[in-house]
C-alpha cells in the first residue's frame, strides 16, 4: 500500500473486526502473505475466533473492546492503519485521530453488500484513502476517490483435479449467502454456450 510519507519499517495496522472468516478475511489473508501491506500487524476485536487462521502470517494484538484497541494505537504512536468496511472501526479511529491527527486511514471496500455495521451511513471524513476490489463496488457505493485493490488468489489452495469436460469450466467458490451474488452466475449462464459448464462450490457456513 502506497503511503510515501510513511516509512517502511512503520507498522501497518490492520482491524480484523468480525468472528467469520469470510470473503473480506480472506481477501486480507492472501494480501498479507503477498506482502502488499509493509509490517502487517493485526489487531484483532472481541472474542475473535477465526484469530488462528490469520496471525499465523503476522504479528497480533486482541482486544476486548474497542476502547482498548483505540488506547493500543495512541499508545503505540500509530502512524497508519487499515479497517475494512465497519462503522463501528471507523467512529473508534475517527476518535483516535481527533487525539493524534497524522494517523493515516485507509479504508478497503471488498463487497456492496449493506449489514448492520457497514459504513452505508458512516461519515467517511477521517479517511484518507479508499481502497475498492473494482470500480463496480466504487460506484455502488457512490464512492468518487480511490484506487483499485484487486483480490489476490492463493492458486496453490483452489487446484482441483480435472472433471471431465472438455469444454470452458466457469467456476466460484463461496459461502452460500446472499452477498456473494451467486445469482448472477446463474444469470451469465443463460447468455453463454452450451458447453460452458458453471460449478458453483461452497456451504452455508455453519
Amino acid at each position: 500500500l502506497t503511503t510515501a510519507s510513511i516509512g517502511d519499517n512503520v507498522p501497518t495496522y490492520i482491524v480484523i473486526p468480525y468472528s467469520i472468516y469470510g470473503g473480506g478475511e480472506v481477501y486480507l489473508e492472501n494480501h498479507i502473505k503477498q506482502g502488499t501491506f509493509k509490517n502487517p500487524y493485526l489487531l484483532i476485536c472481541g472474542e475473535n475466533k477465526i484469530k488462528d487462521k490469520l496471525v499465523g502470517h503476522a504479528p497480533s494484538m486482541q482486544f476486548k473492546t474497542y476502547t482498548d484497541m483505540a488506547g493500543f494505537l495512541l499508545q503505540m504512536k500509530a502512524q497508519r492503519v487499515v479497517f475494512y468496511n465497519s462503522a463501528r472501526v471507523c467512529r473508534t479511529l475517527q476518535r483516535v485521530k481527533g487525539i493524534r491527527p497524522t494517523l493515516h486511514i485507509s479504508e478497503i471496500v471488498h463487497s456492496f453488500h449493506k449489514w448492520s455495521d457497514s459504513m452505508h451511513a458512516a461519515n467517511r471524513l477521517s479517511i484518507d484513502h479508499t481502497y475498492v476490489v473494482s470500480r463496480t463496488v466504487a460506484a455502488q457505493w457512490g464512492i468518487a476517490e480511490y484506487e483499485i485493490l484487486p483480490p489476490v488468489i492463493d492458486e496453490e489452495r483452489f487446484k482441483i483435479p480435472k472433471i471431465g469436460h472438455s469444454g470452458v469450466v466457469i467456476g466460484t467458490v463461496a459461502r452460500l449467502s446472499p452477498e456473494k451474488n451467486l445469482h448472477r452466475i446463474v444469470d451469465i449462464a443463460g447468455y453463454t454456450p452450451r458447453d460452458f459448464k458453471f460449478v458453483i462450490v461452497g456451504s452455508d457456513g455453519g
